[in-house]
């Protein structure tokens, strides 16, 4: 290859090419491996004039791997069990080249084009021999790595897949070695790296499966820490991070964990819901580890000098990255939680922009940080100060897993407090992603700390702790309950965004297709996993007949399938005990004597996930359970009404309050409603739109508080009042001036 065609290169071919070459100066290729065939990818090598053959126990049968796919893998056959073998001499001249060396180079500090531009200005100062020469050798060192990918992907026994391992989409500026992970409990690092050896080189008869053999990113720039990042999937380019992140490093939970045994108690299986099958492991984490993070956040809220301006720098840095890397976020979103991957992308984009609009608010914060009160005397003068409320405590729900946590992180941040973020345990990975992304945006250590646990073993503790001076809940009426009152027992300030029963009352002048559309919005997104959706629709007697045929009709064209699939309308619900809660809940509705139209039952596919039919109950009665208690699911109650004043009173005879809606062609009528709707959100002419720069939240049960919007940055924003005497000014009440 000559100067020219290298300028042709893709970026991550000439990285590629500089990684090899780094590599190639640290190994001797000719005097330790010798390839019988150069040009080929061997199935044996030379160990100083010692073969050692390496014969695959299955074929694969996709061959067609790129070099540029391959990241440095830096695998060296030395093991102990092959160096018995050799005779004495053998052992003499034998010069063992130890993986523990790659772990210890320098790291370059530089950007991937910083890295190329460099790679370019010293290949202009080589002949193009000297350049043959090396990427002869690169060749050499690239077919050694085919070799040792194919024998991994043989003792997974994957067949008839794409053999990718790519990690460059998800870690763009993270450049760390990849290594296999397997067994390991008080196991030094040499002594892993034997075993990892030992296992490729002699196949030895090693019972492996999904759960306990994995590719693991191994933490390079602590050469004394043996950190399990994260998960790349083989057959795919999927990467799933593996630890907590607290005070700006990977840590794993301080409990012991048993990496043998998956079915360990310490082990929270990823699940996906499409297929039900464990995608990822991720470790649980324990109250001592909640200490940890809320010690990270506090130091870090006491040590901060950030105006709002530099805080804005960091929030509009995420927004980019989280744009930046939104397909494999929504990927990640979809496999976790199940929605169809045309909402998990638009969950991704409002996320980015909740951090781009509490970016702005973060500066103008600097603005109003303080504010002259008119006060009736001339004595005195008095202003106020808002000041950030300290370390708060977030706990979001699954439904939405990375647009929950940004609705709590970006308003948190923007106010200047820290945080410790606790996941739902089913939908930790885009969590762990939002870390990553704030690593990567330089975000000061221990600003934003992310814990992964059950709520018994870390919501609880985080709700309870007393250094904690905000919690911000999202999710059922029964935990928000007990979050509430472990809040009191610290005069902990608490907000809550918890559930509903929403309604949506369609009057008799609404267009059919224009009420059967918002209908099923409100009830079918996110497979009806919807705080706001409007479970309960209210139906104007003169068109309840019409429109009931017409939903029966449109509904049963909704395309149920695996969400990443593009044409998917509905997915899966998120979990086993989520789908069991459902189903029972429609049990009890058929026992009702409500009328079943439509679905009611599993949906039937190929996929053996948690699939359940979008389902519509007629002649509902108000005082059962379908109709009153929130089913969290695509189960929709429908019943008539005839004046009015019927409708709002029927609407309201609940214990809920989040969000209701209204169909009809008459503002006034609109209007007029609106008004005596009690609930915090109001929908005139649809249902479930909301906006960044408008308060979400509810009355009665539905919770306490507002988010988003100016409202979503008082949550973390605490009112100071400053008085001063004017003029040595006194009362003269103890003393005579």
């Amino acid at each position: 290859m000559d100067l020219q065609n290298f300028k042709t290169l893709t970026m991550r071919e000439k990285l590629e090419i500089w990684k090899q070459q780094k590599l190639q100066q640290k190994v001797n290729v000719n005097n330790s491996l010798h390839f019988q065939q150069q040009n080929q990818t061997p199935n044996s090598f030379n160990l100083n004039n010692k073969t050692l053959q390496t014969i695959p126990k299955q074929p694969l049968q996709k061959q067609n791997i790129n070099r540029t796919e391959i990241p440095n893998c830096n695998y060296h056959f030395n093991s102990k069990s092959q160096i018995n073998r050799l005779n004495n001499s053998e052992k003499e001249n034998y010069q063992t080249q130890s993986f523990e060396s790659s772990l210890h180079q320098e790291t370059p500090s530089m950007t991937l084009d910083q890295l190329s531009n460099n790679f370019v200005s010293m290949l202009e100062q080589q002949s193009n021999q000297q350049l043959n020469q090396q990427l002869n050798q690169l060749e050499q060192l690239n077919n050694l790595h085919l070799l040792v990918k194919q024998q991994i992907l043989n003792l997974f026994s994957i067949e008839q897949q794409e053999s990718t391992i790519s990690i460059q989409s998800t870690f763009p500026n993270y450049r760390p070695h990849l290594s296999l992970y397997y067994g390991l409990n008080e196991i030094n690092k040499n002594q892993a790296l034997q075993i990892i050896n030992n296992q490729l080189l002699n196949h030895l008869p090693i019972q492996f499966n999904a759960t306990n053999l994995a590719l693991y990113l191994i933490d390079s720039y602590d050469t004394e820490k043996w950190i399990p990042l994260g998960r790349v999937t083989l057959g795919t380019s999927r990467f799933y991070r593996s630890c907590n992140f607290i005070n700006g490093e990977w840590i794993l939970p301080t409990r012991n964990l048993d990496f043998t045994n998956p079915e360990d108690p310490c082990w929270l299986p990823v699940i996906d819901p499409a297929t039900r099958q464990i995608i990822h492991l991720l470790p649980a984490s324990t109250s001592t580890d909640i200490d940890l993070a809320v010690a990270s956040a506090k130091k870090a809220f006491e040590q901060s000098t950030l105006t709002g301006k530099e805080r804005a720098k960091y929030l509009r840095a995420i927004a980019e990255e989280i744009l930046l890397n939104k397909d494999d976020m929504a990927e990640i979103e979809v496999v976790d939680n199940g929605k169809p991957i045309r909402e998990a992308l638009m969950d991704i984009e409002d996320s980015a922009a909740c951090f781009e609009y509490y970016a702005k608010i973060a500066e103008q914060l600097d603005e109003k940080q303080t504010e002259i009160i008119n006060i009736p005397s001339d004595k005195f003068c008095c202003v106020i100060r808002k000041e950030p409320i300290g370390v708060a405590g977030l706990i979001i729900p699954w439904n939405y897993p990375l647009l929950m946590a940004a609705w709590k992180v970006a308003p948190c941040l923007a106010a200047g407090c820290t945080c410790v973020l606790k996941p739902s345990e089913f939908t930790s990975l885009n969590s762990l992603e939002l870390a990553a992304i704030c690593s990567r945006v330089n975000i000061p250590p221990g600003f934003l700390n992310v814990v992964i646990g059950t709520g018994p073993e870390t919501g609880a503790p985080l709700s309870q702790h007393l250094d904690i001076d905000k919690i911000a809940f999202t999710g059922s009426v029964v935990t928000g309950s007990k979050v509430m009152q472990a809040c009191a027992s610290n005069i902990t300030r608490v907000s809550l965004e918890l559930g509903g029963k929403s309604p949506i009352i369609i009057f008799d002048d609404t267009d059919l297709d224009i009420a059967c559309e918002w209908i099923m919005v409100g009830i079918f997104l996110n497979q009806g996993q919807v705080c706001s959706a409007t479970s309960r629709a209210l139906i104007h007697e003169n068109i309840y007949d019409k429109l009931i045929d017409k939903l029966a009709l449109e509904v049963k064209k909704i395309k149920i399938g695996h969400g990443l699939s593009p044409d998917t309308i509905m997915g899966p619900i998120v979990s086993e005990s989520q789908y069991n809660k459902v189903l029972d809940y429609i049990e009890k509705g058929k026992k009702s004597g409500a009328n079943l139209i439509c679905g009611g039952k599993p949906a039937q596919l190929s996929l053996n996930g948690y699939f359940i039919e979008p389902t519509i109950f007629t002649n509902v009665d108000v005082n059962s359970v379908i109709w009153k208690e929130e089913i969290f699911g695509p189960v929709l109650s429908i019943n008539k009404f005839s004046s009015e004043e019927e409708a709002i009173n029927i609407a309201n005879r609940s214990t809920y309050g989040l969000a209701s809606a209204i169909l009809s062609r008459d503002n006034d009528k609109l209007e007029r409603i609106s008004k005596k709707l009690k609930t915090g959100v109001v929908w005139l002419n649809c249902s479930q739109p909301s906006f960044i720069e408008a308060p979400w939240g509810g009355m009665k049960r539905s919770g306490i508080g507002r988010e988003l919007g100016p409202w979503g940055l008082e949550n973390f924003i605490e009112i100071k009042q400053i008085t001063k005497a004017k003029d040595n000014y006194t009362w003269g009440l103890y003393l005579n001036n």
